[in-house]
């Protein structure tokens, strides 16, 4: 039974992984095409990955520069942002909450075979 979902958890890992990546690459561009240099939070693509990570983890004080209503990209940013949350909280949380009951529902179906 371990075996079968840490199969499944492999692929959810990559799905995530992937998701965070995406993320990370969006609030890379957001921060290369603000004019101004202030508002250039993530100077290299590994600190882009870091913000998507600690906004996955709810750390939302990490972004006092979409708040400034100078920054051109502020409305691009705190809707990547907020998809960022959602996405990565919820949708997230959903898919392992189905990956897993799906694979103990497959293997309880199958215990007769597993028995000794």
């Amino acid at each position: 039974m371990i075996d079968e979902v840490q199969g499944s958890m492999s692929v959810f890992m990559v799905i995530y992984m992937i998701s965070h990546l995406a993320f990370a690459q969006g609030f890379y561009f957001i921060s290369l095409a603000s004019k101004k240099k202030k508002y250039q939070f993530a100077t290299s693509y590994l600190t882009a990955i870091q913000y998507s990570f600690f906004t996955a983890l709810g750390e939302y004080s990490y972004y006092p520069q979409f708040e400034d209503s100078r920054n051109s990209m502020r409305w691009l940013g705190m809707g990547l942002f907020m998809l960022c949350c959602v996405l990565t909280t919820v949708v997230m949380l959903n898919l392992l909450i189905a990956i897993i009951s799906d694979k103990y529902n497959e293997v309880s179906a199958m215990a007769h075979l597993y028995m000794y």
